[in-house]
């Protein structure tokens, strides 16, 4: 399968798939597929209308409909099946209408504030949404349209519940593909080329020196679940890395303990570099009022291990910025002393140009180089970045490696655009009789067999059984207010979401393994543009059919954005029998809440 990646979105749908156009144009003159997939790594900006505006966290010069306004009135369309996942510049309301994932218009699906869906039942993408912010994680979501001043930004800052429920994923169902988010791993640069890093972004130096560059809940994510490529943006910089996991566990490499010494932590009053995507877009709410000490402010991490997550899902060696992904940060590779290599380290790019636009690509272990397609676009193929020797894995281990990349924004000098050849395992149970039965066969090698662009089928997604199992599980522990409810101990879980699994087995069509478009249907809520009540600039709060629809094939209670309760006189309104064409009138205040 063809993926494109992009990085932050920022509304700018239009030049997005015009790029991915022009993609496929040039790989129909090579005789190549085209994209068949394209994945979107945050700051999406999903504005159905003016009043969505007043949901997004920036600076109000900033704010501007873009072009997802059209497509959401369907006056224009996805040119391709599109995945996507939140940032830190959102139309919040919206997003939060979909907190279990929904489409945000026909052909774009949001994968939620975390998520885990199969492609053609078995390319496997998860992802979690938003940024990390210390003093939010252990708080509930509490926010609620229309969001003031502070709550605009806290909305968007990841929590340890979606955290733990995302760990659930190491030991639920396969390997994990792709994972997308918006944030970097914490530590992640260790395992690229960090001196050209620095000298495109010099400002990271300090951060990368301190260790407190990136999210420590999505190092602990990409430590756990190992997945094949994870895709991130947010720093507006096109980076490439390689983490061998198992080079960071082998005797070689330094192990780190609970009882490490932690590295010395970033100073509390220093504001979070990730959070710098828009100029002078500062997120200041650091004030909090539920009690947190000041002692974590931004992205960094306080030295009190419980104010912040509990050992269910960061240990504290972790949540000190010291897990077995990392090596030692004394031995961190700046721009003066390229020679000392952390354990684990690999530089995909050496020698890469910083300032070549759309052509960032990994580098084989082996030295090769992935393979171009097209002038300014550089196509990766799972078999080529896996054909090395590889020694044995320990039982039980999913990938030895992760190919991570970071891709800026439309407009940028550098990439924002990256195009991968992933290839269908054969003994996929759901795929199609059309596709490879081999694994050493690409799409891009593979054209001819599979067709023209125009002549295959777009993808479909499914539920992934084991992530529903998963929802169903945790839904009596999400917390809608600034207190979070406390999880079980992990074996307490383990067994909750065993017993979920098997409800779904029983209760779900196709044992769970349901295409997404059969529960969930595109539905419009707020106005579509042109459309009577389309420029209130008034922040309105709305009942989603889609979050109805999963809770209802779930069993469990809509508690995200419920309908109000109808007066005994007047009977609730119910979804036109074709939604997609039609306002939702089910939208209510925030009183609804």
């Amino acid at each position: 399968m063809r993926v494109a990646v992009v990085g932050c979105s920022h509304g700018s749908l239009d030049d997005i798939y015009a790029s991915v156009e022009r993609c496929n144009t040039e790989s129909q003159v090579k005789g190549e597929s085209g994209i068949e997939l394209l994945l979107c790594c945050g700051d999406f900006q999903a504005m159905r209308c003016p009043s969505d505006l007043q949901a997004m966290a920036c600076p109000p010069k900033y704010r501007s409909l873009g072009d997802f306004s059209h497509y959401y009135s369907e006056q224009k369309r996805a040119r391709c099946l599109t995945i996507v996942i939140g940032g830190n510049h959102e139309s919040s309301g919206y997003m939060w209408e979909c907190f279990h994932g929904g489409w945000l218009a026909p052909d774009i699906y949001f994968l939620g504030f975390a998520g885990c869906i199969l492609v053609d039942g078995w390319l496997r993408i998860a992802g979690a949404s938003g940024i990390w912010k210390a003093p939010d994680f252990k708080k509930g979501h509490f926010e609620t349209v229309p969001f003031d001043d502070s709550t605009i930004r806290s909305v968007y800052h990841i929590r340890e519940y979606e955290v733990a429920r995302l760990t659930q994923l190491e030991t639920q169902g396969p390997q994990v593909d792709i994972f997308l988010s918006h944030d970097w791993p914490l530590g992640i640069e260790r395992f690229g080329n960090t001196a050209a890093l620095i000298r495109q972004k010099p400002f990271f130096k300090d951060e990368i020196a301190s260790n407190s560059l990136g999210s420590p809940p999505l190092k602990h994510l990409l430590s756990r679940l190992r997945p094949s490529y994870w895709f991130s943006a947010h720093l507006h910089v096109k980076f490439a890395a390689w983490v061998d996991h198992l080079a960071a566990l082998s005797p070689q490499s330094p192990t780190l303990t609970s009882n490490s010494t932690p590295q010395t932590l970033p100073p509390a009053n220093q504001s979070n570099p990730d959070e710098i995507t828009m100029d002078d877009d500062d997120d200041d709410d650091d004030d909090d009022e539920a009690g947190h000490s000041s002692d974590a402010q931004g992205g960094r991490v306080s030295g009190v291990e419980g104010e912040l997550v509990s050992s269910a899902v960061l240990s504290p060696e972790q949540l000190h910025g010291e897990s077995r992904l990392v090596g030692n940060p004394d031995q961190m590779v700046m721009e003066d002393d390229e020679g000392a290599k952390p354990a684990g380290h690999h530089d995909p790019i050496d020698g890469e140009d910083v300032n070549q636009p759309l052509d960032c690509s990994w580098e084989i272990e082996d030295g090769s180089s992935a393979v171009h397609s097209g002038k300014d676009v550089k196509t990766v193929s799972s078999e080529e970045a896996s054909e090395t020797a590889k020694p044995a894995e320990p039982a039980g281990a999913s990938a030895r490696t992760t190919r991570f990349l970071a891709l800026s924004k439309p407009g940028a000098r550098t990439g924002f655009l990256q195009v991968v050849d992933i290839a269908e395992p054969h003994t996929s149970h759901m795929a199609s009789k059309d596709r490879k039965e081999s694994t050493h066969m690409s799409c891009a090698t593979s054209a001819t067999e599979n067709g023209s662009k125009a002549d295959r089928k777009q993808p479909q997604l499914q539920f992934d059984p084991h992530w529903l199992s998963i929802v169903k599980a945790f839904a009596p522990f999400l917390s809608l207010h600034r207190r979070r409810t406390p999880l079980p101990p992990p074996a307490r879980l383990d067994e909750l979401v065993a017993q979920a699994h098997a409800w779904i087995t029983e209760n779900v069509p196709n044992q769970g393994r349901i295409e997404i478009a059969q529960v969930q249907q595109f539905s419009r809520t707020a106005p579509g543009f042109g459309e009577p009540g389309w420029d209130n600039p008034i922040p309105t709060w709305y009942t989603n059919p889609q979050t109805e629809a999963i809770c209802a094939l779930l069993g469990i209670e809509n508690r995200i954005n419920p309908p109000p309760p109808a007066p005994p006189s007047v009977p609730l309104r119910t979804p036109p029998s074709h939604p997609s064409t039609s306002v939702q009138s089910q939208r209510h205040g925030a009183e609804g809440a």
